[in-house]
């Protein structure tokens, strides 16, 4: 969670049937009493491709802390909006 109180969450998604995986950001979007999970733009794809969106570690202020697959370290990024 944000300092603003934004939520944003990572998922990965097993698919059986083709024994693969898609990775990706999500952020809670509120509507009265339900939330629905809204994909961001560019982060999500199929798990261990180089260079793309990991895993989210975590937030920093009005950042997020996220890995990306094959490099080392975290990154830090303006949430987006």
């Amino acid at each position: 969670m944000l300092d603003s109180g934004e939520m944003y969450a990572s998922f990965r998604q097993y698919i059986a049937d083709t024994n693969k995986a898609d990775v990706g950001l999500y952020r809670l979007e509120k509507a009265r009493n339900r939330g629905n999970w809204i994909e961001i733009d560019g982060t999500v794809g199929p798990v261990n491709q180089l260079g793309a969106f990991d895993h989210l570690n975590g937030t920093a202020g009005a950042h997020l802390v996220y890995s990306r697959f094959g490099e080392r370290g975290w990154f830090f990024s303006p949430a987006p909006k």
